[in-house]
């Protein structure tokens, strides 16, 4: 039987991206100035009333973001691990917002957020309180819950972002032999962008890794140990191989730095002990394997399809624009902005969702191209303050 969708609350992620402030209800950061040229990423969950269920309990595990200044990066804290998740009933968040963390990173472009959610002990409550129905995520443990940006984070600014979760068409359910299975489908967007200039310090404080990586011979290729002379348009430096230390992504040949071990992670081929030490986080008979559609990558070699982009590895798609044919269970893969109308056909796009015209994208959100590339990305129009 083809799954219905459930009538359920919008969830409402809260981004803010520079300088200053978080979000409403996380740290108060607004008195607090970061070392020169940085700027700081925030993150937050806020939610509505919902008339349906009682609780929508998940267990946050991570949450990471991929910078095309620093690669991939942790931005909940230490403390929040798959052994002691975070736990979070969403139907709790109404009008408050709950801090998932912040990180301070250089001037570039945020390319996508993941929310990681454990496999076990997701639960929704029924409005008559008495019965809890596990809720499945089917791709949340794995590979994240994927929130596409572009966002820019420029140096001494603020960018706020607000990303509207829509639990309507998110969360459904599959009739069964008992009970119901119900099951968490993401279909996020991008609702508001509020770009505020602020200040920096004087730069006496400016954090390590600010020099940038050694510059390098690549005839005698003299670099320290672990490292790479790697061609950097029309210059060479050294960078980081698989297992060299690292602060930033950046200063990794494949573009990712653990932050849990401060190591670069290796790119197909590179030895392994474990999937960490991956940048696609596959780890197959002691050597880095490729990635399918979605994973982490920091070149095309490390997708099974050959194909890096923005720090995710992609796949030839069938997907498409508004007026694409499609169906609510397969939405996700018919449809750039994976959202099927009650037509049966893909709505229009909000901000980072592929796009072929203007007209697949939402009002206010052209599609915008780079390059000879043949499909565009949907951009909400920045309001200046």
């Amino acid at each position: 039987m083809s799954p219905h969708p459930t009538r359920l609350a919008s969830l409402f992620v809260t981004c803010a991206f520079g300088l200053g402030t978080a979000c409403s209800g996380a740290r108060n950061s607004s008195n607090e100035q970061l070392p020169a040229g940085q700027g700081r990423l925030a993150v937050a969950l806020v939610d509505a009333p919902n008339p349906d269920v009682s609780q929508i309990v998940v267990n946050i595990t991570k949450v990471t973001a991929h910078s095309t200044a620093a690669g991939w990066v942790t931005v909940s804290p230490a403390s929040v691990t798959p052994a002691t998740p975070l736990t979070v009933d969403l139907l709790t968040l109404q009008g408050t917002a709950l801090d998932l963390g912040f990180l301070n990173l250089p001037p570039g472009t945020i390319t996508q957020i993941r929310l990681y959610v454990s496999r076990e002990d997701n639960y929704v409550v029924l409005t008559d309180g008495k019965v809890s129905v596990p809720l499945k995520v089917p791709s949340g443990s794995e590979s994240g819950i994927k929130i596409k940006g572009p966002w820019e984070i420029a140096a001494c600014s603020q960018t706020n972002v607000t990303l509207d979760f829509d639990g309507k068409k998110s969360i459904w359910y599959h009739p069964a032999h008992q009970g119901s299975e119900w099951i968490l489908r993401p279909v996020i967007r991008t609702k508001k962008i509020l770009a505020v200039a602020t200040g920096c310090s004087s730069g006496d404080d400016a954090g390590s890794g600010t020099s940038g990586p050694q510059v390098c011979d690549p005839t005698t290729a003299q670099c320290p140990q672990d490292f790479v002379c790697t061609a950097v348009g029309e210059s060479a430096v050294c960078l980081g191989g698989p297992d060299a230390p690292c602060t930033w992504g950046s200063e990794c040949v494949n573009g990712t730095c653990d932050p849990t071990t401060a190591r670069c992670q290796g790119g197909l081929g590179a030895p392994c002990g474990e999937a960490s030490a991956c940048v696609i986080g596959t780890c197959v008979a002691g050597t880095c394997a490729p990635g399918g559609a979605d994973e982490p990558c920091g070149r095309g070699d490390d997708c099974e399809s050959g194909i890096c982009s923005e720090g995710t590895c992609t796949a030839p798609s069938t997907a498409g624009g508004a007026d694409h044919p499609c169906t609510v269970a397969t939405q996700l893969d018919d449809c750039y902005s994976r959202a099927c109308g009650a037509d049966l056909t893909c709505e229009p796009g909000g901000q980072g969702d592929q796009c072929e015209l203007d007209g697949d994208c939402q009002e206010g959100t052209p599609c915008v191209f780079a390059g000879e590339s043949p499909t565009g990305t949907c951009v909400l129009v920045t309001a200046a303050q």
